[in-house]
């Protein structure tokens, strides 16, 4: 009787070996086999590695396309333009800091170009800052107001 269990215990480790074995067998994909979840690739030890996309896509076995990416006409990174009599500014951005708004400006003098940081109350060329939004400038020269929207409101 004790050959019977001992037969029996043996054959069944031996059946477990060979599940285990095949079942390990069958989810470890060969290398770099078309259908495999694992891609294996080969350096030399001084070559020096980046990442990129190009690299990035054959090891995963994705079809790469560089886009060339060209800029649209409506580029909402280009500063506006605003005339203040017949002098030409450029608003770069207009900011919001802990609620007050500041606009930088660009604008050419006769000594070169001239930045502007502004605020509700500040004087440029002869007009007064007299309203700033996220979206739009207002100025006046004591005569007349001028209003400007510059940014698309998002």
């Amino acid at each position: 009787m004790i050959n019977r269990v001992a037969s029996a215990i043996a054959f069944s480790f031996v059946l477990a070996l060979l599940h285990f074995y095949f079942y390990v067998n069958a989810t470890i994909p060969e290398k770099n086999n078309e259908n495999s979840a694992v891609k294996v690739i080969t350096l030399d030890s001084n070559e020096d590695v980046h990442l990129s996309a190009k690299l990035l896509a054959d090891l995963y076995g994705i079809k790469y396309e560089p886009k060339e990416v060209i800029p649209e006409d409506d580029n909402e990174s280009a500063p506006a333009i605003i005339y203040l009599d017949q002098a030409k500014v450029f608003v770069r951005t207009i900011s919001s800091i802990n609620g007050i708004y500041l606009a930088l400006l660009v604008y050419d003098t006769d000594t070169g170009s001239e930045r502007a940081t502004l605020r509700v109350g500040d004087k440029v060329l002869g007009y007064t800052l007299i309203d700033i939004s996220a979206t739009s400038l207002s100025f006046t020269d004591g005569s007349k107001e001028l209003h400007f929207n510059i940014f698309k409101n998002k």
